[in-house]
């Protein structure tokens, strides 16, 4: 409750609910307009970002930044105009605003956003556009350039070029009408474990007494997941979806805020924004997130009411340090190594637990079960940040040798080993557990003393939610080697703990093409390491540091020390696993009374990994050797 008694975050709710409906009917109606002639908000996006109407752009970019010079010396103003000196012309006098509201001066990318910005003022809830209306209301050049976008075309089909930034500068209306006029993906067809679950353990009532907030990768089957919450008796208007702007999905992220989540705003995909401070900005995000949970929330309640579905323990560690007073009305769902590493921290530090929690990350089902798909999943995005480089690279550095190093002999270390024996590479394995050195050798691998272990691979994975190098042990790798987080985070190798300044300049090769992209040298091949549009954040860096016998060795940190599989996501028919043990441990955390970490029972993994399996089997694909190549549809 504010201090003028009005509870704002009920009032938002409402609003979203109120809000949910509308276009729930809107997007209802637009298969119908789109086949009268109707173009899709997200399609007209799409076609201007993916480099076919760049001439068009760059004409309109002239046209505009003379129109805004003109208003603003006009005007006596600095960047802002009095709406008296915008252009007559509906259409100048919108994109002219979109700038001058923004502050903003004309690029080729803006100038797209402002375009579906103006039409958005003539697009109904569903993000539908009429070209008749538009030419109605902002004249023949707007409407003249919309049918040559779609002249010959299924705008349907465009992708955008920098999918990151796709939503860049859009108001929150115009980001809805664009999300909704896009075709709904949340792959629930293709993961049919999540509503066995709701069936067998759940149902429109399990959850209906508790407000959830969350913090999740937001992939389109994620969506998949929230519905099946909301189907389990969460109120979506009141669901808070947290995600990591580093690897959260664009489109994925619109979608879940038009359809009334109340997603916060730093889960926006915003890889310009992640920098060096990804976890420091997840943890801001976990505090407004609980401090939005708990007011006018008073504390001498005794009902269990509030669900915590982590992700790398920010939720639960936030709640134990800032709002401990609620901790009793909280149960929580945690699913990664690195959150237990947390509470285990936090009960060393003589913080006990004050909340049920319920261990997923150490569940048979996801450390034997969902390990090999993580592993496959690891290399899988591993070759392709790869080819983005270069297309050659990969070819190049298999031609040297293939040759790989996994640091971390654990669940998802063994299973990236796995994955790299099925594609050929000799592996080495660096774990200072010696059963787990032992189990290596047993599966395959070398396991020789560290040092020589780390000089081994060409590729280099880390794998255990740890920093296991830093840039000092850097000279002791193989020269030419790439670095991967297949972990979490930017801690595996240290690079969360460096400015900015020591890629700079352990690249002297580093420069700027006028195309935005960021290009350097990597093993003789001209490779492109990042796009300006981005920022730097998660940029692939070439690092030139001394070798430990002299001279200097060439080695590229893909995506900064960023763990790498956090692109794409996973094919939903394997992704389910993880999705239904999300979910098994939601339904299961509200029945839980006491304190302390909760295992999941034996007897619904075993039912969640016998679902799962059977449903692989059917396609002819295997649980325990998984292969992403031929699932297609899932990684756009």
């Amino acid at each position: 409750m504010s201090t003028d008694g009005i509870n704002y975050g009920a009032l938002a709710a409402r609003l979203r609910g109120v809000h949910h409906r509308r276009s729930d009917r809107a997007v209802d109606e637009n298969p119908g307009k789109v086949a009268a002639g109707g173009i899709p908000l997200d399609g007209v996006l799409n076609a201007l970002d993916s480099g076919a109407h760049d001439a068009d752009l760059d004409a309109l970019q002239t046209h505009t930044t003379a129109l805004l010079t003109k208003a603003r010396a006009d005007g006596k103003r600095f960047l802002l105009v009095d709406d008296a000196y915008l252009p007559a012309d509906p259409f100048d006098r919108e994109m002219v605003r979109f700038f001058a509201d923004r502050m903003l001066e004309p690029s080729r990318e803006l100038m797209a956003r402002a375009m579906v910005t103006a039409l958005a003022k003539t697009a109904d809830n569903g993000g539908v556009v009429d070209p008749a209306l538009v030419q109605a209301k902002l004249g023949s050049r707007a409407h003249d350039i919309l049918v040559a976008m779609k002249s010959g075309r299924d705008l349907s089909t465009s992708t955008t070029v920098r999918a990151k930034l796709k939503h860049q500068e859009l108001d929150h209306l115009t980001r809805h009408k664009v999300a909704r006029s896009r075709e709904r993906r949340t792959f629930v067809a293709r993961m049919p474990l999540l509503s066995e679950i709701t069936s067998t353990m759940g149902g429109q009532n399990a959850l209906k007494n508790f407000t959830m907030v969350s913090v999740q990768h937001l992939f389109p089957s994620t969506i998949g997941l929230y519905d099946a919450l909301a189907d389990n008796g969460l109120h979506q208007p009141t669901t808070g979806v947290g995600g990591k702007n580093y690897s959260s999905n664009a489109d994925a992220v619109a979608r879940l805020d038009a359809d009334g989540f109340a997603v916060h705003h730093l889960a926006l995909p915003a890889p310009q924004d992640a920098g060096l401070d990804a976890e420091k900005l997840v943890y801001e995000m976990t505090t407004q997130q609980l401090g939005a949970l708990f007011n006018g929330v008073d504390p001498k309640e005794t009902t269990r009411r509030f669900l915590l579905l982590d992700d790398g323990g920010k939720l639960i560690r936030c709640l134990h340090e800032k709002f401990p007073r609620y901790a009793h009305l909280c149960v929580a769902v945690e699913q990664t190594d690195r959150g237990i590493q947390h509470i285990e921290g936090m009960a060393k530090e003589g913080h006990t637990l004050q909340c049920p929690v319920v261990n997923m990350a150490r569940s048979v089902a996801k450390k034997d079960h969902e390990g090999p798909m993580i592993g496959e999943s690891v290399v899988f995005h591993a070759e392709h940040e790869l080819r983005r480089c270069s297309p050659g690279l990969q070819e190049g550095l298999e031609r040297d040798g293939k040759t790989a190093t996994v640091i971390g002999y654990g669940a998802v270390g063994k299973a990236t080993a796995a994955a790299l024996q099925r594609r050929g590479y000799d592996v080495a394995v660096v774990d200072t557990d010696s059963d787990r050195l032992v189990a290596a050798r047993a599966d395959g691998h070398a396991a020789p003393p560290r040092q020589e272990a780390l000089a081994h691979g060409t590729l280099v994975f880390g794998c255990t939610g740890r920093t296991v190098l830093t840039p000092a042990d850097f000279g002791g790798l193989k020269d030419g080697a790439v670095l991967i987080n297949g972990a979490s985070g930017n801690h595996e190798f240290g690079l969360h703990d460096v400015d900015a300044a020591f890629f700079t300049k352990a690249d002297p090769a580093l420069s700027l093409g006028d195309d935005g992209l960021k290009r350097s040298r990597f093993r003789g091949h001209d490779i492109t390491v990042g796009d300006v549009a981005e920022g730097d954040a998660i940029d692939n860096r070439v690092l030139h540091v001394p070798g430990v016998d002299g001279g200097t060795k060439e080695l590229l940190a893909m995506r900064s020390g960023y763990v790498v599989n956090m692109t794409l996501g996973l094919p939903p028919e394997y992704v389910q696993l993880t999705l239904g043990l999300l979910l098994a441990g939601c339904l299961q955390a509200a029945q839980e009374s006491t304190p302390g970490l909760k295992e999941i029972p034996d007897e619904v993994q075993d039912f969640l990994v016998q679902r799962t399996s059977k449903h692989l089997e059917k396609m002819g694909h295997d649980l325990h050797a998984p292969v992403f190549t031929s699932l297609t549809g899932w990684d756009a």
